[in-house]
């Protein structure tokens, strides 16, 4: 635990700073109650990131201070650094949206918000944490037995999720390494060489093999639709060459 998430740890009179809602929600009921709630409702990660644990509004923290409903991140700013500069966004340097640990925040323009989110395209709040996110469902253990037994070709993506008790979009995300990236013991496979014809509801590069096999031996498009899995827009894809090996 870092030295200023120390020094903001307050305790005296915190029942007269913010309370909670019927439904948990904090509910901050003056200035000094702004720190008291950031203490009480986050954890730290092992990136130092201080995970907003309470109620979220578009990804975001989110909390009531004075009767607005507010983002925790700006609030923490607020708190901790002082004033944020008029037409000005709040970045997260960590692009963890529930993070609100005043050092890994700083003002940006629209210009800077807009490419902070074409990053957090790619980088996902479980890819970073793994299981120190509370929202993650599996531990790095499960993580890897799941990749090994995928590996085998003896087990379905619905066979695991049944198996660790999540969903099967869970299982696909973890596999291919779109979730759990962090986690590189057992790397994730790429989905496209994988020995499938579809996954995670995209063409493999097997699949791509076996409609242009149907397509060589006469069959139209539509006929290879009606015999596989696979869309009409796969299949006009592959044909039209918009693929690449």
């Amino acid at each position: 635990m870092s030295l200023l998430r120390l020094t903001g740890d307050l305790t005296i009179g915190v029942l007269d700073m913010f309370h909670y809602s019927r439904q948990g929600n904090p509910v901050i009921t003056c200035e000094a109650g702004r720190v008291p709630v950031i203490m009480e409702n986050t954890i730290e990660n092992h990136e130092g990131c201080w995970v907003w644990t309470a109620r979220t509004r578009g990804g975001y923290g989110a909390v009531y201070l004075f009767g607005e409903d507010t983002l925790v991140h700006r609030m923490s700013y607020e708190a901790f650094v002082g004033p944020i500069p008029e037409g000005l966004h709040i970045r997260h340097r960590c692009h963890n949206k529930r993070c609100c640990n005043p050092l890994h925040l700083e003002p940006g323009t629209d210009y800077d918000n807009w490419l902070d989110m074409l990053v957090d395209g790619h980088t996902r709040l479980i890819e970073q944490d793994g299981s120190d996110n509370i929202m993650s469902k599996l531990t790095e253990k499960q993580v890897y037995e799941i990749r090994e037994k995928y590996k085998t070709g003896k087990f379905l993506t619905k066979e695991l999720a049944e198996q660790y008790g999540v969903a099967r979009r869970v299982i696909e995300r973890t596999i291919s390494g779109v979730a759990y990236s962090c986690y590189t013991e057992v790397p994730p496979y790429d989905w496209r060489d994988l020995d499938v014809d579809i996954f995670m509801n995209r063409l493999t590069r097997k699949g791509r093999q076996t409609i242009r096999k149907l397509l060589a031996d006469g069959y139209t498009q539509a006929e290879v639709v009606a015999m596989t899995n696979f869309t009409g827009k796969m299949v006009y894809n592959v044909s039209a060459n918009k693929h690449k090996d």
